[in-house]
This record gives C-alpha cells, sequence and structure tokens, in this order.
C-alpha cells in the first residue's frame, strides 16, 4: 500500500487542481450561481482533501481518512441543501407559471364577456384598472398588500362574468329593456356570484 501511496496522492491532487479549475471557471462565467450550496460542499471536501495529502506527509501519526470523511460529510449535506434550493426553486417557479395561466383565463374571460356585450367592450378591463387605483389609493389605511391590489384588480375585471349567462338579445337590445328583459339582465349579478 505504502508504495502505490504516493501515486494515489498524485491523483488526488490532481483531482483538487482539476476540481479548483472548475470551480474558478464557473466564477468567471457566473454559473456558481445556480449550484451555489454545493460549491460550498466542493470547497469542504477539497480543503479536507488537501488536510489529508497534508497529514500523510507531515504528521507521523495521520490518522487515514478522517479528513476525508469530514468533507464527505460536507459534501453530502452541502447536496442535501443544494436539492431543496433547486426544488424550492422549482416551486416557485410552477407557482409562477399557474399565476400566469391564471392571468391568462381571466383576461381571456373578460375578453369573452366583453365581446359578448358589443356597447360596453373594453368595461371590464376599464373596471379592474380602476379597482386597482382605488385600491392603491386605500392601501395604507386597510394594510394592503401588492397581491390584494392585485387580486382586487382581476375581482374588478371578472365583475361582469354573470352576463355570459343573459342572452344576446337583452345584452345588445338596441332601445329600452322591458321589465321582463330588465330583471333578466339584473340576474347577471346572481349568475357571475355563483
Amino acid at each position: 500500500m505504502y508504495e502505490t501511496l504516493p501515486f494515489a496522492h498524485i491523483l488526488e491532487a490532481g483531482c483538487l487542481l482539476l476540481a479548483i479549475a472548475n470551480i474558478i471557471q464557473d466564477i468567471k462565467q457566473n454559473r456558481v450561481r445556480a449550484y451555489k450550496a454545493t460549491v460550498i460542499g466542493m470547497l469542504g471536501l477539497l480543503i479536507a482533501g488537501a488536510l489529508e495529502l497534508a497529514g500523510f506527509y507531515v504528521s507521523r501519526f495521520h490518522v487515514f481518512g478522517v479528513y476525508l470523511c469530514t468533507g464527505l460529510v460536507i459534501m453530502m449535506a452541502a447536496t442535501l441543501a443544494q436539492t431543496l434550493l433547486d426544488q424550492i426553486e422549482a416551486a416557485k417557479e410552477r407557482e409562477s407559471r399557474q399565476n400566469q395561466m391564471m392571468v391568462n383565463t381571466i383576461e381571456t374571460i373578460a375578453g369573452a364577456i366583453d365581446a359578448k356585450d358589443e356597447y360596453t367592450g373594453g368595461h371590464s378591463e376599464r373596471v379592474g384598472h380602476y379597482a386597482a387605483v382605488l385600491a392603491r389609493g386605500m392601501a395604507a389605511d386597510y394594510n394592503f398588500t401588492e397581491e390584494d391590489i392585485e387580486r382586487i384588480h382581476y375581482i374588478g375585471i371578472m365583475h361582469d362574468i354573470g352576463k355570459i349567462g343573459v342572452a344576446d338579445t337583452v345584452l345588445n337590445k338596441a332601445g329600452k329593456l322591458t321589465d321582463t328583459e330588465y330583471a333578466l339582465m339584473k340576474k347577471h349579478v346572481e349568475i357571475g356570484s355563483e
């Protein structure tokens, strides 16, 4: 074992230098952010490996593998931390995509409502805009967050969703509505609530 150990140490030192060169290259190219926890673990492992090599040649009573095992535990912990960070980032991306899909759905429904009612085209978006402006003005008094204001904006956009359940002949009637037609028109609030 002692005859081949220097060869193994040369390989280990070469691997240490190669790993350090890779980390430096990734730092230069700003890729380290993608795996910052793993880099910390890698540095811990590299330092442990260097201490293991130095300990073998400096100390007569060196215990083999203590530093490397410690370095491997550090690397394992860092890898676990990186995995958790990656999962959190993936969850944030999924939530962002789901929010964007919700926004697209709301805008599509609002567009369908406005397209159905030829007299009020763009009305839903304007109500949403003004609702958000008012909410922003009231934010300090009611402790509204940006999320609350955004929610109020979308509620404003969706306020006439019940018009989908009102017949086109009533919704787009050119003249005055009869009492029956007016009662049907007022039903859009109940339909929207449901």
